[in-house]
């Protein structure tokens, strides 16, 4: 048996869903009359509950809810065009450059082979690309952020 009165936990959980209590919940339940009443009650509460009828909606949540939200923007904002056209840029004047003086480059370093300087540079484009892109979009996060409307 266990010692002392249970704890409402105990009790709510044993009236509640009916689980099969440890044999010490169950043993001072059957000894303690405070805890039985207060079973008693709680048995007489989860009842009540479940007796009471389930509420009917006379109104359509989902479309009060979508009414709500705001409207999306069209599918190309100036914000992703502006984005498009600075990465377009920015490859632009380091392919070119690198297109166009790619014979300086392979006479630089006669002995590395050119599909080598082409992966390297490619790497390169990739790897600036990828962090003037990260930047930009932390850049809008934060305007948005910023932004209260």
């Amino acid at each position: 048996m266990k010692p002392g009165h249970l704890s409402e936990t105990e009790i709510q959980q044993y009236a509640i869903r009916g689980e099969n209590p440890a044999p010490a919940i169950a043993e001072h339940i059957e000894v303690c009359e405070t805890c039985k009443a207060r079973l008693a009650n709680y048995r007489l509460v989860a009842a009540g509950i479940e007796q009471q009828p389930k509420p009917v909606l006379d109104f359509d949540a989902v479309n009060l809810v979508l009414a709500q939200l705001p409207k999306s923007k069209g599918s190309l904002s100036w914000n992703r065009f502006f984005m498009y056209s600075m990465v377009c840029l920015v490859s632009a004047s380091i392919v070119m450059p690198v297109y166009l003086f790619r014979k300086l480059f392979i006479n630089m370093a006669d002995g590395i082979s050119t599909l080598f300087l082409y992966a390297i540079s490619a790497a390169a484009i990739i790897i600036l690309l990828y962090k003037v892109i990260e930047l930009y979009k932390k850049y809008q996060k934060q305007i948005h952020a910023l932004d209260f409307n």
